[in-house]
């Protein structure tokens, strides 16, 4: 994935250490991101705070993945080992009004990648009044029922590691959240700053793009000139500067009401896309047969608009749906360049949800109908029946399954499946998740995904998101210990 090189990873890096932040940075602030939290008991502190929670562990892990090739069909396997820090840490002043900051995410070195992934969503500071509440950073918020389920990072950023769970994160700025006696309900966002989604660590290198992390699949090699004539194309990076990335605003609105038993929501933004697109100026090498493309970063605006509802049926049936409209305003290039093409996005979304409260339980269907979507590549060299850049809608026409149990056996476990099975790209994307509470402070996790193409053929970018990885299987398995 192109857009995830990791000069945004610094600038990420860059901005949440500056000084507004630094004091919720610096208080072991990141949260315990394993599916089997541990809950300790807040401790009371005589600080200024009138009440202060914090949750902490450590994590060790090891990753296995394997994938087999439909045309060498050969499978080749890679491991990593992970180590990290895992946190919550939530404070708050309370005197007529209420002024509050909360932290938690994590934060992990793969080892075999020699790189360091973050997991941030929630780092800010706030004061609540009667009826409001202003807020500064990153905050968790539910722009949209659609991206909240399908996890499309269309509205808030998304952090990788492994592909099949995507991290979501939060925008970054200034919020105001109003609430009255009535279901009336308004959130606005604003900020002068930008940061992308974040991913997997690559490298350009004798004109390729390569990574130690199997999830990442470099652009072809070679391009047609004329019928099935080929010709070698090297690639090279050109790395915008961070203040292009970061200093781009954006604007956000939600409003809605909220009843007894049913919730509605319009909402709106127009912002950077969170994948940065490509564009790439191709030109002729000298006393060489091949061409080069120089791969630039550009930061393109959309506007998002989305109508959600939510209805309880019951205290354990729900059901719900939801409108998104996605328009990218991409911007015109010369015919020699290689550009990433989007067209107008239209997406409508259905779930239903139910919990089985006796038992500890709750399954989620949905069904997902993209219209619209990525386009062949705009330019001269570009193909007819797929894109050179990475896709940005990775479900078209997709139905979704999900579980999630407790269960007490000796030992409190956690179980989660999520099986995805998508009609055009016909391709099925599973993953499967188990947790034990070893002791108070102990927690083991094991997850396994697995992406299974029922079809190798497409003729279209809608179809190429998961083409991409194969028949893969991922095992991760990983130990947290609270503290």
């Amino acid at each position: 994935m192109l857009n995830k090189h990791k000069k945004y990873l610094v600038v990420f890096l860059f901005f949440i250490q500056c000084p507004f932040f630094l004091n919720a940075a610096t208080s072991n602030a990141l949260d315990l991101a394993s599916n089997a939290q541990i809950k300790l008991k807040p401790k009371k502190t005589e600080s200024l705070f009138s009440k202060s929670h914090k949750k902490m562990s450590l994590f060790l892990g090891l990753s296995g993945y394997s994938e087999l090739s439909s045309q060498t069909k050969k499978t080749a396997q890679n491991s990593n080992s992970l180590i990290g820090f895992a946190g919550q840490w939530q404070s708050t002043k309370k005197l007529q009004e209420s002024f509050n900051w909360k932290a938690e995410g994590q934060v992990f070195y793969a080892t075999s990648e020699e790189h360091i992934y973050f997991d941030i969503p929630d780092l800010y500071s706030s004061y609540k009044a009667k009826f409001f509440e202003i807020s500064a950073g990153r905050k968790k918020t539910k722009w949209s029922l659609e991206d909240d389920i399908w996890q499309r990072g269309l509205w808030a950023p998304r952090n990788f590691y492994n592909l099949t769970q995507p991290m979501s994160q939060s925008l970054t700025g200034f919020y105001l959240d109003i609430q009255t006696k009535s279901p009336v309900f308004l959130t606005a966002f604003v900020s002068p700053f930008f940061i992308p989604d974040l991913g997997i660590d690559f490298e350009e290198k004798d004109g390729s793009f390569i990574s130690k992390n199997p999830n990442f699949k470099p652009p072809g090699s070679s391009v047609a000139l004329v019928g099935d004539n080929q010709i070698d194309l090297k690639y090279r990076l050109i790395n915008s500067a961070p203040s292009d990335i970061i200093y781009n605003p954006s604007f956000a609105l939600k409003a809605g009401a909220r009843w007894k038993a049913f919730n509605m929501s319009l909402s709106g933004a127009i912002k950077p896309m969170n994948q940065i697109p490509l564009v790439a100026p191709i030109v002729s090498l000298k006393n060489t047969v091949s061409l080069l493309a120089n791969v630039t970063p550009e930061v393109v605006y959309h506007t998002l608009a989305a109508a959600d509802f939510e209805a309880e049926a019951s205290n354990s049936l729900s059901v719900g749906g939801a409108v998104t409209y996605d328009q990218p305003h991409l911007k015109s290039q010369p015919a020699t360049t290689l550009q990433k093409n989007v067209d107008t996005t239209w997406i409508y979304t259905g779930f239903l949800k139910y919990k089985f409260n006796q038992i500890g339980g709750e399954f989620l269907t949905s069904y997902t109908h993209l219209e619209g979507g990525d386009l062949p590549d705009i330019g001269r060299l570009a193909s007819r029946t797929d894109s050179r850049f990475p896709i940005r809608y990775q479900y078209n026409r997709a139905l979704k399954l999900k579980w999630n149990q407790n269960l007490t056996l000796g030992k409190p476990f956690q179980l989660s499946a999520d099986w995805n099975y998508d009609f055009i790209q016909k391709t099925t994307v599973s993953l499967w998740q188990a947790s034990v509470r070893l002791s108070r402070q102990a927690v083991l996790s094991l997850s396994y995904s697995h992406i299974a193409l029922l079809s190798n053929n497409f003729s279209d970018p809608r179809e190429m998101y998961w083409h991409a990885y194969e028949d893969t299987d991922a095992l991760d398995l990983r130990l947290s210990y609270a503290f």
